[in-house]
């Protein structure tokens, strides 16, 4: 299992501690191993956010790759689509520049970023494409400071702690 981390400029989780969790499961007990982060390009022009690698031979397959994503007009809010990032992941997972290709029984992106998947989600917590063997995963709405409505997406708020 490859853990693929980012997507987000306000990462505050422990990705090697993520790994550890995942290789001590009881079930499978599989090797997991932390790939560089991916971020997106918050300086670019083009308003989908240029996905970049910072220049690591295993993403050249998808440098200059764009995700879709929706944003709140008046809070500036945004959430990514969850299928242009399990696309990106599967370029990566099949590309020939991806060293660790034949050894990779699945690729998983972890991100501080909100997710949905259509247009009347609040949110979703994370999808997998299985035939693919990609899948991301948000622990943006598992924050313990993060406040949010049950009825408008965009609607979040950290709770401040004295």
């Amino acid at each position: 299992v490859y853990v693929c981390g980012g997507y987000g400029v306000h990462s505050t989780m422990s990705l090697s501690a993520a790994t550890y969790l995942i290789s001590r499961h009881e079930t499978h007990k599989v090797a997991v191993r932390l790939l560089p982060t991916l971020e997106l390009d918050e300086s670019a022009n083009d308003p989908r956010r240029v996905l970049v690698g910072r220049g690591i031979k295993d993403y050249s397959s998808v440098a200059g790759s764009r995700l879709t994503f929706r944003t709140h007009g008046e809070s500036g809010r945004r959430q990514l689509k969850i299928d242009s990032i399990l696309n990106t992941l599967s370029r990566i997972r099949n590309s020939k520049s991806f060293s660790m290709r034949k050894e990779c029984f699945c690729l998983v992106g972890v991100t501080m970023e909100d997710l949905f998947d259509s247009r009347p989600d609040l949110f979703v917590a994370g999808f997998a494409f299985g035939g693919s063997k990609v899948a991301v995963f948000s622990f943006y709405r598992y924050h313990p400071r993060i406040q949010f409505s049950s009825e408008f997406w965009y609607k979040t708020c950290f709770k401040v702690t004295a």
